[in-house]
């Protein structure tokens, strides 16, 4: 009877054990693969893979000025994609592949041709544009979202006015997205008239 009793307590601690690790297994997080993500642009990965798209394109004497849009997919390596702004005045919209020994290669890339302001309409901005990023922190400002920081502004996008709208996606550092517009006038001043969250 006691060598039953003393197997019985060994089962029940082992199967105990299994049910512990199994819970801690399923607890704990996974990496999603093949779904693209929002990454601030001044990620150290984002920052290489631009550099290696600039190398690669053999533009002697040009450098980065901006990163915007930038996004990055978990393969069998990373695959990362953003627009560029060059020195030169261009702007690219790139994709690259780095596989898992931290080689880079382009697998896509097209011009970004200007877009004429047509007022009413709406064109494409740049996110490293001085008044976008001033319109982004009014935003923040206004969400009022205590210690959350400004991690990536995606799909920059501005229409004349009377003053002018300023449209874009806010990612910020506390993981939230958020669809925003913000009017600002001729005077300055800047009034956050839409914002929506976005939910993925």
């Amino acid at each position: 009877m006691k060598l039953l009793g003393v197997a019985a307590a060994l089962a029940l601690g082992i199967g105990g054990t299994t049910v512990s690790a199994c819970a801690a297994a399923q607890e704990a997080p996974m990496p999603v693969v093949g779904g693209w993500s929002a990454v601030a642009a001044d990620d150290a990965g984002v920052r290489a893979a631009a550099d290696a798209v600039l190398a690669q394109t053999g533009r002697t004497g040009v450098t980065i000025t901006a990163i915007a849009d930038a996004q990055q997919q978990v393969v069998a390596g990373m695959n990362y994609r953003f627009a560029l702004t060059l020195s030169d005045g261009s702007r690219l919209r790139v994709q690259v592949y780095r596989n898992l020994s931290g080689n880079y290669e382009i697998t896509a890339s097209e011009q970004i041709e200007p877009q004429a302001m047509v007022p009413g309409g709406w064109g494409a901005a740049d996110a490293a544009d001085p008044e976008v990023k001033a319109a982004a922190d009014f935003a923040l400002a206004q969400l009022n979202r205590p210690g959350a920081t400004i991690a990536a502004i995606g799909n920059p996008r501005q229409q004349v006015v009377a003053g002018m709208n300023y449209g874009f996606v806010l990612t910020l550092s506390d993981g939230t997205r958020w669809d925003v517009t913000v009017y600002a006038r001729f005077d300055g001043t800047k009034q956050l008239t839409a914002a929506k969250q976005v939910k993925d």
